[in-house]
């Protein structure tokens, strides 16, 4: 029986795609980016995204200004506060630079408060494939706090923005693992969250995913049957998509 566990030991050849990927996250020229790391069960996503954030930690060791976070979708699922939880990932993750000035942290503390505020899934309803929000049907779910939500989608780009560059934070590498292991809203909801709030020039999300569940989601969520209309999707979340090559029968011998 095979071991279903991740690795940073490159068994399958994958050291190749790691640097050229690493310097694809760290390009400012194509920031803000969200990278795709496809494949099927078992093709080695997450082993090769875990290679790829130990590569970009030990750039950080050697003084480049990049912080790494991983994030497993799949433990949120099922949560009511799954919506926000990416968000107080980050800024959990942020919150651990002992050298941040109070000022810094205060805006840290502001922007948890704003995910809290905002309940993605229940607030924020947006058009098929063009992800803008549905203002009518956003202002309704919010009678009473209208103002207050408003501000807080208005500010909170700009205050994250000012946080990660406080911090010397020159990219941001988010790992988003097991997505496809979601439900379809779940899936849906993640990608949102990083169009309308996380969408800054430092940030790199890195998606491990398989891409056809991904397409399921927006047909499922968004009502969408038609398969192209659900690629259009992916590629306008997904602006680099890098999917895994089948391993060859002398590969896995090797393995």
């Amino acid at each position: 029986m095979w071991s279903d566990k991740e690795t940073l030991h490159d068994f399958l050849g994958y050291t190749t795609y790691v640097e050229v990927l690493a310097d694809i996250c760290t390009q400012s020229s194509l920031a803000p980016l969200t990278l795709g790391i496809f494949g099927p069960w078992g093709s080695g996503k997450t082993s090769l995204m875990r290679m790829l954030q130990h590569h970009l930690d030990a750039q950080a060791k050697g003084g480049t200004a990049v912080k790494t976070i991983w994030f497993n979708a799949w433990r949120y699922e099922g949560r009511d506060e799954a919506q926000s939880a990416l968000i107080h990932a980050i800024i959990l993750k942020l919150e651990e630079d002992k050298s941040l000035g109070q000022d810094t942290l205060n805006t840290l503390k502001q922007l948890k408060s704003s995910a809290n505020v905002l309940k993605l899934a229940k607030v924020i309803t947006k058009t098929a494939l063009t992800l803008l929000p549905d203002i009518e049907g956003f202002f309704s779910a919010f009678e009473k706090q209208n103002e207050k939500v408003a501000n807080t989608i208005e500010h909170f780009d700009r205050d994250f923005a000012a946080v990660l560059a406080h911090a010397k934070i020159s990219h941001l590498a988010v790992f988003i693992d097991d997505l496809d292991r979601c439900s379809s809203a779940k899936v849906i909801e993640t990608f949102e969250t990083i169009k309308l709030f996380l969408n800054t020039p430092a940030c790199t999300f890195v998606i491990g995913a398989d891409a056809q569940k991904i397409e399921d989601a927006v047909g499922e969520v968004y009502g969408v049957t038609d398969d192209k209309r659900q690629r259009d999707f992916l590629e306008k979340i997904i602006q680099i998509p890098f999917v895994i090559p089948e391993q060859k029968i002398d590969d896995v011998v090797c393995y």
